[in-house]
């Protein structure tokens, strides 16, 4: 972000001081994939030329239809930030832009704008402040044939997630050199002596500082190839949102240079640990924790109440915060993924949980999504949900601290206990007649998401998998 009272001035400096050649142009798509036009720096050498109105093609973005598909974006300078790994004649600075109709209006199908809706809600609600703090996981192949070696290929006597370690090391290319085999579900926190990723990590983590985004901590996850890297807490849903975007592109660039290709599919390897997107929620009011109960240090009613209406919504919430056909490879038992509609305050079998007090606060954190959902919609769905339920004051119930996986169904049904959509199928269903989702993303961006996920979802049911083959050849 740029300093100063004219962000356009301020973005026309920073190109001169810091040599730029190339502006990128970025927007997001409604299924999450950020969009990028490139123009040289020299059009932006006077600040009237950020005003500037670029008309695109909506309907190759999934928003609109051929016939009216003319789209505008409108430059916001303040987001200009400097590409630290380019140089010379490739140095490159990126802006943001909203997306507006030919009208001048903001585009419904504007998912930033979204997010800025939900944290102008808290503030109308009397929060002063906000915290968000995300956990992205991923895993780190060499290529995708890789990846796709690693879970296609399996054999009996083969730790489960390892196969072409074992069957076929000539064909991959790191076992060219000394390095220590990954193994399934069980790489969590690895030293940097058996880590070969570390120095990716560290690499870009002091990129995305360099572009002003604070890193909290990175590590090894649990999955052979899978880190996670956790921001520190942002200051409101937008932010949050252009950071997570951020991260995945730099993700992709910095990997380069390692020979590395990261994948956010949630679920890359079916033996193996899913990837998710957590998201730690705080709210704050007049300095003070809005979410800690002074008294006994657990959630304060205002927090339950925010806890229960992301409970109450999480179903139909589903089409955008588990947005794919793999989101649901994710969310099976066994990998410490939530399936079921309950909060705990240790319990990481829960959809939301509690963690213990930091000082003066408390967050709750949001724990079923993943990295392929559209950022500013996901947090822009959750931030809602949960202030509707502060609104309506919806309590949550008791707190479920038993390992969810582990109850039997009849248990489960005694208990009232929801479970998450199971499939991309039943999301589109829980969907189709939500008035929640229609109010916060309106009504023309649900049905354009609905008319794409069923596709997919068609798609993906006339597919005859691998796994059908080799278990159905025979019959």
């Amino acid at each position: 972000m740029t300093e100063g009272k004219d962000p356009s001035a301020n973005a026309t400096k920073i190109l001169e001081k810091e040599g730029v050649r190339w502006v990128y142009v970025q927007f997001m798509d409604l299924v999450g994939r950020t969009r990028s036009v490139s123009f040289p720096a020299k059009h932006f050498s006077e600040p009237e030329g950020w005003a500037r109105s670029i008309t695109f093609d909506a309907s190759s973005c999934g928003m609109g239809s051929v016939n009216s598909s003319d789209m505008r974006l409108q430059i916001d300078p303040s987001t200009i930030l400097v590409y630290p790994w380019t140089q010379d004649s490739q140095k490159t600075a990126r802006v943001i832009a909203r997306i507006v109709t030919r009208d001048g209006e903001v585009s419904h199908f504007d998912s930033r704008a979204a997010a800025f809706k939900a944290d102008a809600r808290a503030k109308n609600m009397g929060f002063t402040s906000m915290e968000l703090g995300p956990e992205m996981e991923f895993y780190l192949f060499h290529n995708m044939r890789e990846a796709m070696m690693e879970n296609d290929l399996w054999h009996p006597g083969v730790k489960r997630g390892i196969g072409t370690t074992a069957l076929l090391p000539e064909i991959l290319e790191e076992y060219g050199e000394a390095k220590y085999p990954p193994r399934a579900m069980s790489a969590y926190f690895l030293p940097a002596s058996r880590d070969t990723t570390v120095e990716y990590r560290n690499t870009l983590c002091e990129q995305m500082d360099k572009m002003g985004v604070d890193i909290k901590y990175h590590h090894h996850e649990g999955g052979s190839r899978q880190v996670e890297v956790e921001f520190s807490p942002l200051g409101s849903s937008v932010e949050t949102g252009e950071a997570t975007s951020l991260f995945k592109y730099a993700s992709r660039i910095v990997a380069r240079e390692y020979g590395l290709l990261p994948t956010f599919m949630p679920k890359p390897l079916t033996g193996d640990a899913g990837s998710g997107m957590h998201v730690h929620i705080h709210l704050g009011k007049n300095g003070g924790s809005a979410f800690l109960d002074d008294d006994d240090d657990k959630l304060s009613q205002t927090g339950r109440y925010f806890v229960g209406g992301v409970l109450d919504h999480v179903r139909e919430m589903s089409i955008v915060l588990n947005p794919i056909v793999n989101s649901y490879r994710r969310l099976v038992p066994g990998f410490e993924a939530p399936r079921y509609v309950v909060w705990g305050y240790s319990n990481r079998s829960s959809l939301i949980r509690v963690p213990p007090a930091k000082g003066a606060k408390m967050d709750v954190e949001i724990r079923n999504g993943d990295a392929a959902a559209n950022p500013y919609l996901l947090l822009a769905l959750v931030m809602e949900a949960g202030l509707e339920g502060v609104k309506k004051k919806e309590d949550p119930g008791d707190p479920v601290e038993e390992n969810v996986d582990r109850l039997s169904q009849d248990e489960i049904r005694k208990r009232g206990i929801e479970q998450l959509p199971a499939t991309l199928g039943e999301a589109i269903s829980e969907a189709e007649n939500s008035e929640f989702l229609e109010r916060v993303l309106g009504k023309d961006p649900l049905h354009a998401l609905l008319e794409y996920k069923r596709k997919e979802w068609q798609g993906y049911l006339g597919y005859a998998t691998p796994w059908e083959i080799f278990h159905f050849f025979d019959v």
